[in-house]
């Protein structure tokens, strides 16, 4: 077999096996697999994911930018070494300075202090001042650079003469020159002093000395490596010039200068520092004896002989008053809750008393059990069913009183409840709807002191029900109401006597009431003669209610005997109904009475305690205005006293720091002295510059920008520059790739064989002649291959598509049929774009019938007709349709049976039918032809083609069910991205080699 077979049999063995595993996929996925799916069964999920940059992808990405990254370094490293070789050799002279902590005017009686001694920024300071213009100015007058002849030389000029040329172009702006200013200063101010024009001038004509030493200026702090600490008070002043002497006297001067600035700045500070002090004794000792004169006209006129500030007698009382208003309030307020409670209709006793029936296993419901109704809170209407906010449980109390038991629950707001009772064992529970516990009252007890409850119990019953278990002791009925006032949950249980034998303790204090002996247990004791009345009448009623009681429980028995042996309409059953009845009518009587009774009372406590509260309230308010009247001039006296001792306090410290302050000047020593001054080097050799060092450094860092430089445009770049980035986003095989061609190559190539089918056509569509390189027709061969492999025989249609426009799909469509007509198979190309025409240009078909006449023929399409429009091309041998001359839509005729029809008469004459279509972005037309192709060949733009737009191109190819075939890389260069092509090149070379020696002889 030749190599050729050889290849088409082996892609051909890939081709079935990569088909085979991606049908086994789409058959395991089941029958549901839409078209937007088929891309990741097929192609694989992972083909979206970016892969690893590795050493031979940087490798690869420097050698693309070759170009760029030699380029930098020799520009850069030539530039520095250039300037190194014009610099002149320099010396460095350097002294040592040691810049101890300052310390502060010591006063006579105080130790020496340190100022700043852990401030971070007080040595980087000293470091600025070093280098300040005013130390070095100092400098220059002492040594009187302006005349010396070896530093004027070597004074740094340039910068000047650089902004004379660029001002003479517009291009920079005027020198600060002093212009037009007056010969006089004008006159001083506070924060302008007066300079003289002399001294103006002076330090215009020392800045470029000044500014020349800056530059040559070197200080930095000494570090110590061999210690723990590597920080110390020494600082290097160091100087570079190019005559040693000069170098060494320029370091020691500014050390002396820095020296004697010191001392100087110290003492112009002891200098001011004795003027304000001065001038501040002054004014607070006339301050003072104004302030005297003050305090004793005000004590005069106040009659205040003395003011003692731990005796207020109006205070005390104020206080006493205060403790009682509040104690009559709460009395007050327990009162009037009894009261109301008494005066609210929930708080009535049942029509009649319980029967012994209600201790059977399941009790009659208490007396307020309301529905999911809304609820009137603080005059807001609330739907407790539809509220977010659940009130909270907020304590429990139990108290006896006698005869009966009051559990008393404090709520946050009303709730809605319900109740149960058990008879064995004897419990009665409450149900709490949209309610939750406190933490204290979930995880403490309730205390309960004898009476009919043994026990109380409470729990979360749910998310939003708070449970209340009673453990009750012979109870014989009980009832439950809600107070608006606070907000709670009366619970009261009886034991053998009846609810109005005790309705008037209802307004009485629980068991948190006052006791007996405090302000308001005095006051209780006082109303009890006003309530003793309705007391006793309470409780006779209470007594008459009983006997009626008792004998309605007689009567009851009697007629259950009755009913045992006769039935109701018995004489003696309807006797004793009569007699119950008119019992029953007493009992109500008595027990409106009893109520009337029992409001009275509370009406009255309420008004007594009302009253005592108004009459407290009053006094306190005449004590408030006394006490503060009082405390009035108290106030502003003791504020004039304050006023005297501060400013004397004051007065005392300026008068001590001032005697310290002269003695401080007397004994001043500076914190910064010289340590080491600098000599001439011993060495004949120059301290610099490094000129070799330099120019290494340029160039590693020149390479190292550049390279950073190539991989940010290779990361930027967004367009495919190799076949593995192409397999790598669309998980395609690439069948081929094409290199680029040089246009002018390629139209002079088209020109010299003659080629050109249209003088005015310039476009290197037809490439494979005689003439071409090697390596244009073996990556086309090597399509063909691929094509031929990977087509099965049945199958004859293939449609060339790509992305967007200019990306070579007619080319590539023209070349691969040129190609296949080669192996002498009947190959047709059609033109399927319709838009442009393009595959019509390359081939110099003129405005003849084409597709769109034939599609848009009415009837059956007859092979006569079809193959009366095809045009041979007789250089290559290819037959082409045209896309015709007539304007149709092109959606709609490419959509028609028709199409289908002509492929069908197209398939029994020819080996291989390519269908050049439009760019897949710009319209539907590759969409409808790659319904009716075999196969889709993808055609990809090296350096142009984004990947976002082939990767959405490849998944709207597929959601219409197009079969991609593979994809074509075009537009690669040869020598780049590891495409090497020695052997063709060496054998393009030889016949030119040969001709040319041809030629010489």
């Amino acid at each position: 077999q030749s190599g050729e077979e050889i290849q088409e049999e082996t892609m051909s063995r890939i081709n079935d096996a990569l088909k085979k595993e991606g049908g086994e996929l789409i058959r395991q996925a089941g029958s549901g697999v839409d078209d937007a799916q088929r891309l990741e069964l097929v192609y694989g999920a992972e083909g979206s994911e970016e892969r690893q940059m590795t050493l031979r992808d940087h490798w690869r990405i420097m050698r693309n930018h070759a170009r760029l990254i030699i380029s930098t370094a020799v520009v850069v490293t030539l530039l520095v070494t250039v300037w190194t070789m014009l610099s002149p050799d320099y010396y460095e002279g350097s002294a040592r300075v040691e810049i101890d902590l300052e310390t502060a005017d010591p006063l006579p009686s105080e130790p020496e202090t340190r100022v700043a001694a852990l401030d971070p920024a007080y040595f980087a300071t000293q470091l600025q001042i070093i280098r300040s213009p005013m130390v070095l100015e100092q400098v220059v007058k002492a040594l009187d650079l302006p005349h010396d002849p070896i530093y004027k030389r070597y004074v740094g000029t340039g910068g000047r003469k650089i902004r004379q040329l660029l001002r003479l172009a517009f291009l920079a702006k005027k020198d600060p020159l002093i212009e037009g200013e007056p010969e006089e200063p004008p006159l001083a101010t506070a924060l302008d002093p007066a300079i003289s024009h002399e001294d103006l001038k002076r330090s215009k004509d020392l800045e470029p000395f000044v500014r020349d030493l800056q530059r040559r200026l070197t200080v930095e702090p000494v570090k110590e490596p061999s210690s723990a600490i590597k920080d110390t008070r020494l600082v290097s002043i160091v100087v570079r010039h190019p005559s040693p002497m000069l170098a060494a006297k320029l370091a020691n001067a500014i050390a002396d200068a820095l020296v004697h600035s010191s001392k100087e700045r110290r003492l112009q500070a002891g200098k001011t520092t004795n003027a304000y002090l001065t001038h501040r004794i002054d004014d607070l000792q006339s301050e003072i004896r104004e302030a005297e004169r003050s305090l004793g006209k005000y004590a005069s006129k106040h009659n205040i002989l003395s003011l003692d500030p731990t005796q207020n007698t109006a205070i005390d009382r104020l206080t006493a008053l205060n403790r009682q208003l509040v104690e009559a309030e709460n009395a007050r307020k327990e009162a009037e809750a009894g009261y109301r409670e008494a005066l609210a209709p929930k708080a009535e006793a049942p029509s009649a008393p319980m029967s012994a029936e209600a201790n059977a296993p399941v009790a009659a419901t208490p007396v307020e059990v309301r529905p999911a109704v809304r609820i009137h809170s603080g005059g807001k209407s609330v739907n407790r069913m539809e509220s977010s906010e659940i009130p909270l449980v907020r304590r429990i109390r139990v108290a006896p009183n006698g005869e009966a038991t009051r559990i008393t629950i404090d709520l946050e707001d009303s709730v809605q409840y319900t109740s149960n009772r058990l008879a064995n064992p004897n419990r009665v529970f409450f149900d709490l709807q949209a309610a939750r516990l406190t933490p204290e009252v979930a995880h403490g007890n309730v205390h309960v002191d004898g009476g009919l409850v043994s026990g109380v119990r409470v729990g979360q019953n749910g998310a939003d029900v708070v449970r209340v278990v009673l453990d009750v002791n012979e109870v014989k009925d009980y009832t439950a109401s809600l107070a608006n006032n606070p907000p709670q949950l009366l619970i009261d249980l009886y034991g053998n006597s009846t609810p109005m034998a005790i309705a008037e303790n209802s307004g009485r204090k629980n068991a948190e009431g006052p006791v007996a002996g405090t302000a308001q247990g005095k006051a209780n004791s006082d109303q009890m003669p006003v309530l003793t009345a309705a007391s006793a009448l309470a409780e006779q009623n209470a007594k008459q209610m009983a006997d009626l009681e008792s004998k309605l429980a007689d009567l009851r028995q009697k007629r259950a005997q009755l009913l045992v042996g006769a039935t109701e309409n018995w004489p003696e059953v309807q006797e004793v109904d009569q007699q119950i009845a008119s019992l029953e009518n007493s009992f109500g009587q008595m027990r409106t009475h009893a109520t009337s009774v029992v409001l009275t009372n509370l009406e009255t406590k309420y008004r007594q305690e009302l009253a005592h509260e108004s009459s407290i309230r009053t006094a306190l308010d005449l004590q408030r205005s006394v006490t503060q009247v009082q405390n009035q001039d108290a106030v502003e006296y003791r504020l004039l006293q304050q006023q005297i001792e501060t400013q004397k306090n004051l007065l005392n410290g300026y008068l001590k720091r001032f005697g310290g302050n002269d003695v401080a000047q007397v004994a001043m020593a500076s914190n910064i002295r010289v340590v080491d001054y600098a000599t001439l080097p011993t060495h004949g050799e120059a301290d610099g510059p490094w000129r070799l060092v330099y120019v290494v450094l340029a160039f590693l860092v020149s390479v190292s920008l550049s390279i950073c430089l190539a991989l940010f445009l290779e990361y930027w770049d967004d367009t495919f520059r190799s076949s593995d980035e192409v397999k790598q986003v669309t998980r395609l095989p690439v069948l081929a790739v094409i290199p680029a061609v040089a246009n002018r190559k390629g139209q002079r190539l088209l020109r010299d064989t003659g080629l050109q089918l249209n003088d005015k056509l310039t476009s290197p569509a037809l490439l494979l002649n005689p003439r071409v390189s090697p390596i244009v027709v073996e990556n086309y061969r090597r399509l063909r291959t691929a094509v031929r492999s990977m087509m099965p025989e049945t199958c004859k249609v293939l449609l060339v598509a790509s992305s967007l426009m200019g990306e070579g799909k007619t080319t590539t469509t023209a070349n691969l049929g040129i190609s296949l007509s080669q192996l002498h198979s009947p190959v047709l190309l059609i033109d399927g774009d319709m838009h442009r025409q393009q595959l019509s240009q390359v081939f110099g078909v003129g405005p003849f019938s084409g597709l769109q006449e034939l599609l848009a023929t009415p009837g059956e399409l007859d092979e006569k007709k079809v193959f009366s429009v095809l045009q041979k091309h007789e250089a290559t041998g290819v037959y082409i349709l045209p896309a015709g001359r007539r304007e149709h839509c092109a959606a709609e005729l490419l959509g028609s049976t028709h199409l289908r029809s002509l492929l069908r008469i197209l398939r029994s004459r020819f080996s291989y039918i390519l269908i050049d279509s439009p760019a897949v972005t710009a319209c539907v037309d590759t969409m409808i032809l790659s319904k009716v192709a075999d196969y889709l060949l993808l055609v990809v733009k090296g350096g142009e083609s984004s990947r976002e737009v082939v990767r959405h191109t490849q998944e709207a190819l597929v959601n219409v069910g197009a079969e991609l075939l593979g994809v074509v890389l075009n537009n690669i260069k040869v020598m780049s991205y590891s495409y090497k092509y020695d052997y063709y090149i060496a054998s393009e070379a030889e016949p030119k080699a040969k001709s040319a020696a041809v030629g010489a002889r």
